[in-house]
This record gives C-alpha cells, structure tokens and sequence, in this order.
C-alpha cells in the first residue's frame, strides 16, 4: 500500500509538472536516474541512459525556445495540452507496474491527464491576459516561470513524493479556482 502511494504521488507531482512543461519531467527523471540513486520503473527505464537523456533534453531545449517566439507560444499550448495530458498519463502509469491494469490506468488518467490538463488550462489563460495586458512582452516571463515551475514540482515528485503531492493539490484547487472564476466573469 505504502508503494502504491509513493507512486501515486510522485507520479502525480511530475505529471502535474508536464502540464507546466512536457519534457522537463523526463529530462529530471533521467537526470535522477543516471547521476543520482533514483530508480526508474521498469517502463521509464530508456530515461535511464545517456541516449535517452540526450533525446529528452533535445525536446526540452526545443520547447523551451519556441515558447519564448510570441505567438507560437498560443499555437504551442494548443498542440501541447493533449501531448502534455498523455505523457502525464504514461508517467503516472509506470509508477504503478504492480497495479491491476484497469485501475492503473483510472487512476493514471484521473490523476496524471487530469492534473496535466488543469495546469494546461490555468498556463493558457495566463498566457492569454499576458498578451492582453502586454502585448506579448510579458510572455517570456510567463514562458520562464512555467518552466521554473516545472523543473521545482519535478525535484520534489522525486525528492519528496508527500511533499510534492501537497503542492500538486494546492495548485490545483488554486488552478480551477481561477478557471471558475474566469469563466463566471465572462457569463
């Protein structure tokens, strides 16, 4: 039972953490893996080596830089919110080998896709009234706490699961009170 929690929450710190970023949790995994004492579950072993190391932080490097283009960053967050839902899903999954499928798999969606998807959300909308409010100056600075964000949520899914749980659940109650509130004012 212990493993199935420390699962879930480390699981669910770095899915929530795609949903900020996609590749940031990848490249933090194989950095845990290669040059720390983090093992990997058996599905996420690639992320284990230096190629797999190199291949995710190529995909960083690249979404990195193109979130910082103004205008691509919108057309990027739509591309990326089911990427992001599905890589957090898949993340969530290997945490739980041991789990029957069905509700691996329940769980991996409900926790990995569904806390992906609400930072997705809550990033757009912000990234929306940064254009508003500054005519896409700001969205840099959006573009570089996201990633901040990322990488923190990341060393604490794995440094800390219980810890980096409890965040996941604050910004997430934090994240749909805004959506609500958001989409209340424009009723």
């Amino acid at each position: 039972m212990i493993n199935y929690l420390l699962g879930i929450f480390c699981g669910v710190g770095l899915g929530a953490a795609c949903g900020f970023r996609i590749f940031v949790p990848p490249v933090i995994l194989s950095t845990a893996a290669i040059y720390g004492d983090f093992d990997l579950p058996p599905d996420l072993e690639i992320l284990g080596t230096e190629t797999g190391l190199i291949a995710v932080a190529t995909l960083l490097a690249v979404e990195a830089i193109v979130y910082f283009m103004p205008g691509v960053d919108h057309a990027l967050d739509i591309l990326e919110a089911p990427i992001a839902m599905v890589v957090a899903t898949l993340i969530v999954a290997a945490f739980l080998p041991e789990m029957e499928p069905r509700w691996m798999w329940t769980v991996s969606i409900i926790l990995g896709a569904g806390s992906a998807g609400i930072i997705e959300m809550l990033m757009g909308i912000t990234r929306v009234a940064s254009t508003m409010a500054t005519g896409g100056l700001a969205n840099p600075l959006v573009s570089t706490m996201e990633l901040l964000c990322a990488m923190i949520l990341s060393v604490l899914a794995i440094s800390l699961p219980i810890l980096g749980a409890i965040t996941v659940a604050i910004v997430l109650v934090l994240a749909v009170q805004k959506i609500l509130r958001r989409n209340w004012q424009r009723s």
